[in-house]
């Protein structure tokens, strides 16, 4: 399915290069080149970004394929006998490329090593976030499923009632016990414990909104 994917993909337009103010990096100004076949070296645009490294042909700005850096399994330095200074990119089976492994070259060692440590760099820094935010929506999800079940809605309910009652309880004291008999301390201690629930509620749905919209496609 993974393949059928990238083909389908390659046959729509992914969109044009985005602005530079995105760039964590780009190859505007140097020479890259691609493997595209067998000892067949293109030449490409390569960008960086916070979700993709995206390749671009020279001619325009069309995009004409990304690599998810979430999917980016190895970035290291491979030897070849038509160039020096090559690196390759790996990616994950079963992700948006299949498993491809692509291939670049660069114009000096020191370029190449730019290129894996940046890309090496930003793709654990990508995976780290959608862990965490994987984590929240974890945690919002129990919250929700707890807030949403029917022995909280009941523990909830009976303490609005009960302190409903309580209050009710207090207002019928005279006024010359109010602070000073032991059920006016009481009443009091009630007051408290319900208070600290509800603002327990009220922080527990602060603190566990609704879910976060899912993260666009690559």
């Amino acid at each position: 399915p993974s393949v059928v994917r990238h083909k389908a993909m390659s046959n729509l337009s992914l969109g044009v290069v985005p602005p530079a103010s995105d760039h964590l990096k780009s190859s505007y100004g140097e020479k890259v080149h691609k493997l595209c076949g067998y000892a067949e070296w293109q030449q490409r645009i390569l960008v960086l970004t916070r979700q993709n490294l995206i390749l671009a042909h020279l001619e325009g700005d069309e995009i004409s394929d990304q690599i998810p850096l979430e999917e980016i399994s190895l970035c290291s330095r491979l030897e070849v006998e038509s160039t020096e200074h090559a690196f390759v990119v790996s990616t994950v089976e079963g992700g948006y490329n299949a498993g491809r492994q692509y291939t670049f070259s660069v114009e000096t060692e020191e370029i190449m090593f730019s290129w894996i440590n940046m890309i090496s760099e930003q793709s654990a820094a990508r995976i780290l976030r959608i862990r965490k935010r994987s984590r929240k929506r974890a945690a919002q999800d129990k919250a929700r499923q707890l807030l949403q079940s029917k022995n909280w809605q009941m523990t909830f309910g009976f303490v609005i009632a009960a302190n409903f009652v309580v209050n009710i309880g207090q207002q019928c004291l005279p006024a010359y016990q109010k602070d000073v008999t032991t059920y006016s301390r009481i009443f009091n201690t009630f007051d408290i414990i319900f208070t600290s629930a509800r603002t327990r509620h009220s922080v527990t749905i602060y603190c566990h909104p609704l879910p976060s919209p899912p993260l666009p496609s690559p």
